[in-house]
């Protein structure tokens, strides 16, 4: 049952996306909202209501309030269904003093601006209580698995992505202090290289970014002669344009291709392990078991994600 009232209310959810972009248009080319677009604004408003209502009627309110998802839907809530009543209010006042105003002036009215912004603000609303449709993608076992294997992969290999940090941090002060102020557009040692005729000029070396991203391209693009002849035409310094073949040999062939390594054969390790889970199932952890069940016989929800190394798994 829970299944099919989140598949409703996804569907009311994606019904008033459809709402939005409709009144956005309306908004963006000044025209007057039909009365069917207001009262569908307070229609879903009281929709949200009954919804939060129907959950609190069947969960504890420790237990509804327990999840952040759930406070972020009831604060949505208030706040759109109380900018719905404030709009229909305001719009009937202003409605009145405008006939008023055409009977005793014989004018047809003066524009609604301030209609025009509450409705603004509304849509900006009903677009974060749109962003609780992000929640579904989380059931996705194809989600779960990409979310959890780069977090592993974050934290499994750590030390050796330091190890990289480092070693393109040395390279890159070590540029801005050898290079700093040559490479840009007007130099006329540039002239016919590659580097000028590419268009490089935001990959220099004149300050730290610049320097960090011009290494960074190369990190991933390997070895790019274009820097080796522009330093070698630019700088006082002879023989400077070896530090590329340098980071080349030690950044990229050995530190980063490792990272390479690590990563690939983790994710084999990762992707095997998922597919015995599929097979198998989950191999439980018997101390979270055993909590999880003294929670459940208190009444007491109990909810845990395992993130990083499969340090605490038992062994056979």
């Amino acid at each position: 049952e829970a299944k099919r009232f989140d598949a409703f209310m996804n569907c009311v959810l994606l019904f008033n996306f459809s709402l939005v972009i409709v009144e956005t248009v309306y908004d963006l080319h000044n025209w007057p909202e039909t009365p069917l677009l207001e009262n569908l604004e307070l229609i879903f408003s009281l929709v949200y209501v009954a919804e939060v209502a129907s959950r609190l009627g069947v969960y504890s309110w420790p237990q509804y309030w327990a999840l952040g998802s759930n406070r972020f839907d009831l604060v949505t809530t208030i706040l759109l269904l109380v900018s719905s009543v404030l709009e229909s209010v305001d719009s009937e006042e202003q409605q009145e003093e405008a006939a008023s105003k055409a009977h005793h002036q014989g004018i047809g009215g003066t524009k609604d601006t301030s209609g025009g912004v509450v409705s603004r603000y509304m849509n900006i609303l009903r677009l974060m209580r749109l962003f609780r449709m992000l929640k579904q993608i989380k059931r996705l076992k194809s989600v779960q698995f990409m979310f959890n294997t780069v977090i592993k992969l974050v934290l499994g290999s750590q030390h050796i992505l330091m190890t990289l940090g480092c070693v393109v941090f040395f390279f890159t002060s070590l540029s801005v202090q050898l290079w700093g102020g040559i490479l840009y557009e007007s130099n006329p040692k540039l002239e016919e290289t590659e580097w000028k005729e590419s268009k490089w000029y935001a990959l220099n070396f004149n300050d730290f970014l610049m320097a960090f991203g011009s290494w960074f391209v190369s990190l991933l693009s390997e070895y790019l002669p274009e820097f080796t002849e522009a330093i070698s035409m630019a700088s006082n310094i002879s023989g400077s344009w070896l530090i590329f073949p340098l980071f080349y040999i030690f950044g990229v062939m050995i530190v980063f291709e490792l990272v390479m390594a690590f990563t690939i054969e983790m994710f084999v390790q990762l992707s095997n392990k998922r597919v015995e889970e599929e097979k198998h199932g989950p191999r439980p952890f018997k101390p979270l078991v055993l909590l999880e069940r003294c929670f459940f016989e208190k009444g007491i929800g109990f909810h845990y994600q395992l993130l990083g190394k499969d340090e605490f798994e038992e062994e056979d």
